[in-house]
């Protein structure tokens, strides 16, 4: 009889085994692990050791990351429109009063001025103060051989009251500036 108790527990033994095995695969799917099972026809109990595994947790896919894409310029967006620079600061140039004074035959004041630079475009302005009151009178000037003439600037006696006038004549071009010292003129 003990033979065949040997016999019955070497029979039995790979089945216990192909059992827990089983046993363990189920368990696994469900988290748990199976018991050890004993031999109902042994009279010793059969362990068998099957390997344990524990259920990792699932986890959530960790995020990525996202591009955005840029916006291309499509035909219908205007391009961004360029502010040009601001033209240069005109240049300092030196006016000078080569004359000016009463005219008594023509009853007015005229004064003669020049431009220390040669160019077509600028205009001179010639105005008298006097206690307080402005009188001007303006000209294209005109380039010669080594300045810019301003020619004659006149102011008829009529806008004029007798006194000493201070005379200052101003040049302005696109490229040239500049205001001479004044000068004085008498009117009778």
């Amino acid at each position: 009889m003990h033979r065949a108790h040997g016999r019955a527990v070497r029979l039995l033994a790979p089945l216990v085994l192909v059992g827990a095995l089983a046993g363990c695969s189920l368990g696994s799917a469900n988290g748990t692990t199976p018991a050890p099972t004993a031999s109902a026809t042994s009279t010793s109990p059969v362990v068998t050791s099957a390997p344990t595994t524990t259920s990792t947790p699932t986890r959530a896919p960790s995020p990525t990351s996202v591009s955005t894409p840029t916006p291309t310029p499509s035909a219908t967006q205007p391009e961004p429109t360029q502010v040009p620079a601001p033209p240069p600061a005109p240049a300092a140039v030196t006016v000078t009063i080569s004359y000016g004074g009463w005219v008594p035959a023509a009853a007015r004041v005229e004064v003669g001025a020049y431009v220390g630079v040669i160019e077509q475009t600028g205009t001179c302005t010639l105005t008298l103060t006097r206690s307080g009151r402005s009188v001007t009178a303006s000209s294209t000037a005109a380039a010669d051989a080594s300045s810019t003439s301003c020619g004659a600037l006149v102011v008829p006696g009529s806008q004029l009251t007798s006194g000493t006038w201070s005379a200052v004549v101003a040049y302005a071009s696109p490229t040239s500036a500049g205001t001479s010292t004044p000068t004085e003129v008498v009117v009778p």
